[in-house]
């Protein structure tokens, strides 16, 4: 009996789950390429020591001058890359911030435009043109945001906060090196307003 009433009630939080999820939730990736840009490539990059970022706490505003900084290969990895020693499980308290510039054709106006990141080790923050357009914490999971308020037809900007410590982060870790970076690739799509989901 325990073990049926169990089962109903997870058979009702799966269904209220899935009714207050939002159409625009997990949106499958054209196959039109017209729809589809990849960012993949090398994008501004600045390692920190530790956690304390306040000395670039405005570098995700428009215009940041970012003509210092590295220049990354998206997707990589930090320890690959030289910027920490790599080690087992759960990596150094780093963080990593990111600047890349990326442009909106004006075909798709009136399309929703979303990014997918594909994995990143392992939280993360994400600016569109200097507004807060979300966040992560879940390194090999992908993630979709629904960027479509931020964005403009033409050169737009992207700014993400990469770090290792975050509340549970402890748990979020394999029997494999502890890696960190954006290590999958990030998509840039849109879709029309109404569109077959499945």
């Amino acid at each position: 009996m325990r073990k049926r009433i169990l089962t109903a009630a997870a058979l009702c939080l799966a269904a209220i789950s899935a009714a207050l999820a939002s159409p625009l939730d997990n949106i499958i990736i054209p196959s039109d390429q017209t729809y589809v840009r990849s960012l993949n490539g090398t994008w501004s990059f600045r390692f920190i020591n530790g956690n304390d970022w306040s000395a670039y706490s405005d570098f995700f505003k428009e215009g940041y001058d970012v003509s210092s900084w590295d220049s990354i290969p998206v997707p990589g990895c930090w320890d690959a890359l030289g910027y920490l020693t790599a080690v087992y499980a759960h990596p150094e308290d780093v963080t990593g911030l990111y600047r890349t510039s990326f442009e909106v054709p004006a075909g798709w106006s009136g399309k929703h435009v979303f990014l997918n990141l594909d994995g990143v080790l392992r939280g993360y923050d994400l600016w569109i043109n200097g507004q807060k357009a979300g966040c992560w914490e879940l390194a090999n999971n992908s993630c979709q945001f629904d960027i479509t308020d931020f964005v403009k037809t033409g050169r737009n900007e992207l700014a993400m906060r990469v770090y290792t410590r975050y509340k549970g982060y402890e748990f979020d870790g394999n029997d494999d090196w502890g890696q960190v970076g954006i290590h999958r690739n990030v998509t840039l799509f849109a879709v029309p307003e109404t569109h077959v989901k499945d």
